[in-house]
């Protein structure tokens, strides 16, 4: 499945070609570790936000200056509980999701419209993983949460190990400049 946000700059809310973009394609990787992405839109300071953009989904999403997009990053371990005796565990370690607004297939950090403003930026205190240590980047330098600062990547460190059938969630917001 493809998760596509897009600048839609003729306002006629589809995705057409020559359009700034960010995609986005769930995979399972090594046949253990599943990632699926999703957003929503908040309405924050910006207009109201169309009823099938407010729910999480990987379906494209269209929120307008002031909106908040809420994204949400659940991994699951699909390895099977071993039965019986003598059975393996396979377990999920060294765990880490980069999620990173200046990557080809991202554009969060990016200035799609030529405005002179990066097309979103970090909402602080939202970026979390009950089950990890979120670190946050302004290009490859380390920076603090904090209000007004430009957050480029997100790292994720699961404490592991994941075991199979577990799962969990990060979620940051960006809002619409």
């Amino acid at each position: 499945m493809t998760i596509r946000a897009f600048v839609d700059s003729n306002n006629d809310g589809a995705f057409n070609s020559g359009e700034s973009y960010n995609k986005t394609i769930d995979q399972i990787y090594t046949g253990l570790l599943k990632l699926v992405k999703e957003s929503r839109i908040i309405q924050g300071s910006g207009s109201a936000v169309a009823t099938n953009d407010s729910t999480f989904s990987t379906t494209p999403k269209k929120p307008g200056v002031g909106n908040i997009i809420e994204y949400r990053i659940t991994y699951t371990n699909i390895s099977s509980v071993p039965i019986g005796s003598n059975n393996a565990t396979m377990s999920a370690t060294g765990i880490i999701i980069t999620e990173n607004g200046n990557s080809p297939n991202n554009h969060w950090t990016k200035d799609n419209d030529g405005n002179g403003t990066v097309d979103t930026s970090h909402v602080f205190n939202t970026a979390i993983d009950s089950a990890g240590i979120v670190t946050y980047l302004n290009l490859a330098a380390a920076v603090t949460d904090a209000i007004g600062v430009n957050i480029t990547i997100y790292l994720d460190t699961i404490a592991g190990p994941l075991q199979p059938g577990q799962s969990g969630t990060f979620s940051f917001q960006r809002k619409v400049n």
